[in-house]
């Protein structure tokens, strides 16, 4: 591309810089069971704990109320062998509310938050799933990255996160993702 920019356009080639688009893949891939013993010690979760995961700056755009909403539904389906990380921080409008979904659903020990981090991808690679909850993704980054290859689901599961999360009213959406969430998790832990 370089070189076709170069012959079409002159530029000075000490101006040239070529970078990369896309997406990295997960550096800790080799690192994958250190890292989900690591991040589940982190919070405080037993060894045998399933993560599912979700990311963005935590506002209602990016749908963590729907997420909180979906590990309760999860969690009273499953029990307390599944924890929930959102990877990224709060809107400063949220927390007070978020946080008494999180006690009235009683997710205290097992909804973790990481604030703001430059290493999300730590998180991707000790995952067990991922659930897309933005209400507003037009090329959704978040998905994508973790997918590149950290988890052990098939490409349609993903593509039913997103078609859900954008089409589905807000009311009806945390139900519509759990139950294939709940199969996924369940299919996970018996192998």
């Amino acid at each position: 591309m370089a070189r076709e920019f170069r012959d079409r356009y002159w530029p000075d080639p000490e101006k040239i810089l070529i970078a990369s688009q896309g997406i990295a893949f997960n550096p800790y891939i080799a690192k994958r069971q250190t890292l989900r013993s690591a991040v589940r010690d982190e919070f405080n979760q037993p060894a045998n704990t399933l993560f599912v995961v979700g990311c963005g700056y935590g506002d209602i755009r990016k749908g963590i109320d729907l997420f909180v909403q979906m590990a309760g539904e999860v969690s009273r389906l499953i029990g307390s062998t599944v924890a929930f990380l959102w990877i990224g921080a709060l809107d400063e409008g949220c927390p007070p509310y978020i946080q008494t979904d999180i006690k009235r659903l009683k997710l205290e020990d097992r909804f973790h938050i990481t604030g703001r981090t430059n290493d999300a991808a730590r998180y991707y690679i000790a995952a067990d799933a991922f659930a897309l909850t933005s209400r507003e993704d037009p090329f959704p980054a978040s998905l994508w990255k973790p997918l590149m290859p950290a988890f052990r689901w098939s490409p349609s599961t993903v593509v039913v996160a997103m078609w859900i999360s954008s089409t589905i009213k807000p009311a009806l959406w945390y139900p519509v993702l759990t139950y294939p969430l709940c199969r996924l998790l369940l299919r996970i832990c018996l192998g």
